[in-house]
């Protein structure tokens, strides 16, 4: 048979996004990857069975828009209560989400300054780039009051 060589990488930082590839393209690396070293076009038997890394185009057709999203925390001090996730996860085009188990109500919190000090993550997914674009200005705008911390350890300051 042919030789395939294909780098497979599912994981963006703490965000398993072959999901949001599929529904944006159709198919991710992971099940591209699987099809090309097991699925055997030439000696199938059975006439269904279909190798997906054959079917592949050579460039991908967006089929939906979608992005991540990756949340910051803008403040300081010990987290009373989380707001906005319903009204995040309710958007339009919200297809997945996560809050940080670190960013829970108690535990203490410290301002987002890179992505590795991101507290979560929402993926975006819409056939309309225009609605993806609103929701994401959504929750930019949610973003900076998202965590209500104890009064004595308020501290905030933009995301820089």
């Amino acid at each position: 048979g042919e030789v395939r060589l294909m780098e497979v990488n599912v994981r963006q930082q703490n965000d398993n996004f072959g999901p949001l590839c599929a529904a944006c393209i159709g198919y991710d690396a992971l099940r591209l990857c699987l099809s090309a070293y097991l699925d055997e076009n030439e000696n199938d038997s059975d006439e269904t069975k279909v190798n997906l890394f054959e079917l592949v185009p050579d460039q991908p057709i967006l089929q939906n828009s979608g992005m991540i999203v990756n949340l910051a925390c803008y403040v300081d001090g010990v987290v009373e209560a989380i707001n906005h996730m319903e009204k995040i996860e309710n958007l339009e085009s919200t297809m997945s989400m996560q809050l940080y188990p670190a960013f829970a109500i108690g535990n203490t919190v410290s301002r987002t300054k890179d992505i590795r000090t991101d507290c979560g993550w929402v993926h975006l997914v819409h056939e309309d780039e225009e609605t993806m674009m609103k929701d994401y200005i959504e929750i930019l705008r949610l973003m900076p009051t998202m965590f209500d911390v104890e009064k004595s350890t308020l501290k905030t300051e933009m995301v820089r």
